[in-house]
């Protein structure tokens, strides 16, 4: 029976150990159950900061190539302009190559034969002569009139360029700002999502350390239930043998008991006395012989 105590003292203090475990067990199971709870809700925050920084990002490329049509564009009308020169300019070529004389003295010498023609009284042979010789002034002043509207037009055109490409000059610059804070935003962008992965990646971390604890935390529940049964079984045992010893106490009173009252019996009808004792278990033993209650 000794044995039987040691071994139920030795399987307490195991059970009890195991216990300990699994309550130091839970606490840290609930420990890194709440630092993943609040790891998510930090990713969660974190999504919306990097979706933010997404469509900030795209808004600002969206300004960029709706910048770049509007460069294409102008572009394209520059070009168009430089090509209208060139043409404009190859005419004026043409038609520089064909003028007589100085145009100012041309013009001069035009003027004072139109003044003539007013104001002179001139016989009707000089006023054909004067007419003859306008009409062929103007004829030689005509490709200057020309090449003159070429050249207002080609510096109009060079003027419309100019302005073009200033206003080229402002939305590069401006393109090149958005650009650069598309880049930033980019950039922005990459870190906030990286800096989710990673806390992401420590999520996965402690489901995983959660996990393993709740294997061992279940094997050691087993152990405790293996335990707890062995104690259960070794205390069936220790009251099946109480009882038993118990029981063969009894059977070795009650035998004593009617040892006594036999020979009690014999002592009266040999008329002898009896002492108290061997006449009270005498007397009991008549009684549950009888089956009147003790």
């Amino acid at each position: 029976m000794q044995n039987e105590y040691q071994q139920m003292t030795e399987l307490g203090q195991r059970a009890a150990a195991i216990e300990r475990k699994l309550a130091k067990k839970k606490e840290e199971s609930n420990d890194l159950v709440r630092k993943k709870r609040e790891l998510l809700d930090r990713a969660a925050k974190m999504k919306e900061e990097v979706d933010k920084a997404a469509l900030e990002r795209d808004r600002v490329n969206g300004k960029v190539q709706e910048l770049k049509g509007r460069i294409d564009h102008i572009m394209s009308e520059v070009s168009g302009i430089r090509a209208k020169i060139e043409e404009k300019g190859s005419k004026l070529d043409g038609l520089r190559a064909k003028l007589a004389g100085d145009e100012k003295q041309l013009s001069k010498q035009l003027g004072a034969l139109e003044w003539k023609l007013v104001t002179a009284g001139a016989s009707a042979k000089e006023e054909s002569a004067i007419v003859t010789s306008i009409a062929e002034l103007r004829r030689k002043l005509a490709p200057y009139e020309g090449a003159n509207k070429i050249a207002l037009e080609m510096r109009a055109m060079r003027a419309q360029a100019g302005k073009l490409r200033g206003e080229l000059g402002g939305i590069l610059e401006e393109k090149r700002a958005l650009v650069e804070e598309a880049h930033r935003r980019h950039d922005s962008f990459l870190e906030l999502r990286d800096e989710r992965i990673n806390v992401l990646k420590e999520v996965a971390k402690i489901r995983e350390e959660v996990s393993e604890l709740k294997a061992r935390a279940d094997k050691e529940f087993m152990d405790l239930i293996s335990a707890n049964a062995e104690m259960h079984i070794l205390q069936m045992k220790m009251r099946r043998a109480r009882d038993e010893k118990l029981q063969e106490s009894q059977r070795q009173e009650h035998d004593a008991r009617k040892r006594v009252a036999q020979l009690a019996a014999e002592k009266l009808k040999r008329g002898e006395s009896l002492t108290w004792d061997e006449f009270k278990i005498l007397l009991e033993s008549k009684e549950r012989i009888d089956g009147v209650p003790q």
